[in-house]
């Protein structure tokens, strides 16, 4: 694992990169936090990261365009979607055995893990925003509603 982050650092700097433990690193990435966690039972590495909070309206709409981005891995380069327990955030996993992972494959990983992080951050941000317009919509349609009832 630590060839794997020297690499890392060596391509984003010093800086960007805190151990906050033998078996975890955390790095920062454009707008995104990225844990870098070794899971020791299974010789596997995890990224992981946050994408987007979850939305307080539209969350069905939400949740079933992430199954779909799901389905077969299909907009998510081998990545998982998921919310947390308390259904706070969105957050994006990709797990890999160690033994896959060479410095330049493991770049080729977070940089494509990354890309799928931004895309999918930009897929929620359209529901918050969506969320928005659709209360006002909502508003001024119950306003004709309203109207049109006492016309009758």
């Amino acid at each position: 694992m630590d060839n794997l982050i020297k690499a890392l650092a060596d391509k984003l700097g010093d800086n960007a990169i805190i151990k906050d433990s033998d078996v975890q690193y955390t790095v920062q990435m454009q707008d995104f936090l990225l844990m870098v966690h070794k899971l020791e039972s299974s010789s596997q590495l995890l990224l992981c990261t946050s994408i987007a909070p979850v939305p307080e309206h539209n969350r069905q709409k939400l949740y079933l365009r992430l199954l779909q981005g799901q389905y077969f891995f299909q907009e998510t380069a081998g990545a998982t979607l998921s919310v947390d327990n308390e259904e706070k955030f969105i957050a994006l996993q990709y797990v890999q055995h160690l033994s896959a992972l060479s410095p330049d494959v493991f770049i080729n990983v977070v940089e494509r893990f990354m890309q799928a992080a931004q895309y999918w951050q930009e897929i929620c941000m359209s529901f918050a925003n969506e969320q928005t317009n659709t209360a006002q919509t909502d508003l001024s349609s119950d306003l004709d509603m309203l109207k049109f009832a006492m016309k009758v």
